[in-house]
């Protein structure tokens, strides 16, 4: 009967391999789903109108693509009104591509038809994928570099004290920041090092570090624009009595006008518990605003420190 053809068809594609179990219950449910469509029909339950809508509601319900055919066309396999009854119309067969939910149907060209990757397309491919940073830093061309996690706490300094001890917000000041501040102020390994309040809201933490050559711009360029940092920045400058070049180290309290007052409150409250911990700085410059964060006005700093 030709009604059983599509059947017969998928079941020899079963038989020599071509399709899985899986899917060769898809296309058996499908064709019990379109013959029970057109006995409705041919039972008078559906009207020819009602028909055409139920058949074409069921074909954007199957998720498939055509085989052997060159057109991007959908051919159904379910009769049409009028035929004879039992009648099914000519097709080509039908591979289902899943058995999930249903989504738009998709079109995979044959093999000769597609373009041939090129030799950068090829050698994308054959890249391992990227890996994730083992350490912390800023965008590319930020200035920044890899926060050390092996530099010794200072001996002799204050570093051992900010165990146990917090500011008036109870917040605490990592043991790392004064490590790192210690290792810029006696080695110069480092231009600048930015500190923020973790997400925890209870500890200050090394947030950015600056390579040695950095610029000042690079060094302006990694603080947030809707939060508050801390930084110690290492500022150069010619001193005009021995025309020597000496440096400071400047503490910055960034708080900007678009913080919130909560973080300005906290940032604020915990300002001079941070500073007692880093001895040595030379001067103090607290902006709220890139115009306020000029170089020019670090220089002013400096200079009447």
């Amino acid at each position: 009967m030709a009604d059983l053809a599509v059947l017969r068809t998928a079941k020899q594609a079963l038989d020599e391999g071509l399709l899985n179990s899986e899917d060769y219950d898809f296309i058996k449910k499908a064709f019990l789903r379109a013959q029970q469509i057109k006995a409705g029909l041919d039972a008078g339950f559906i009207n020819p109108e009602d028909y055409v809508q139920a058949r074409d509601s069921f074909l954007h319900s199957l998720d498939f693509a055509l085989v052997g055919s060159s057109s991007l066309t959908r051919e159904s396999s379910l009769p049409t009104p009028g035929s004879p009854k039992g009648a099914v119309a000519a097709a080509p067969f039908v591979q289902p591509i899943n058995t999930r939910p249903p989504q738009a149907a998709s079109f995979r060209a044959p093999p000769h038809q597609r373009d041939s990757p090129t030799a950068a397309q090829a050698a994308a491919a054959a890249a391992p994928p990227p890996q994730p940073a083992r350490t912390s830093g800023g965008a590319s061309g930020s200035g920044t570099v890899p926060i050390p996690t092996d530099i010794p706490a200072a001996r002799g300094g204050r570093t051992s004290m900010t165990n146990n001890k917090t500011s008036m917000s109870g917040i605490s000041v990592n043991d790392q920041c004064v490590a790192i501040f210690q290792h810029i102020k006696s080695k110069s390994a480092y231009k600048w090092v930015t500190y923020k309040v973790n997400d925890a809201g209870n500890e200050v933490v090394v947030d950015q570090l600056g390579a040695a050559d950095s610029s000042y711009s690079q060094f302006v360029s990694v603080l947030p624009e809707n939060n508050c940092r801390y930084a110690v920045y290492d500022y150069a400058y010619l001193n005009a009595d021995t025309n020597q070049t000496n440096n400071k180290l400047v503490f910055v309290h960034w708080a900007p006008d678009s913080s919130t007052t909560k973080h300005k409150m906290m940032y604020a409250s915990t300002k001079d518990f941070l500073k007692s911990y880093l001895e040595g700085l030379g001067a103090e410059l607290q902006a709220t605003d890139l115009k306020e964060l000029a170089e020019s006005e670090m220089r002013e700093r400096v200079g009447q420190a």
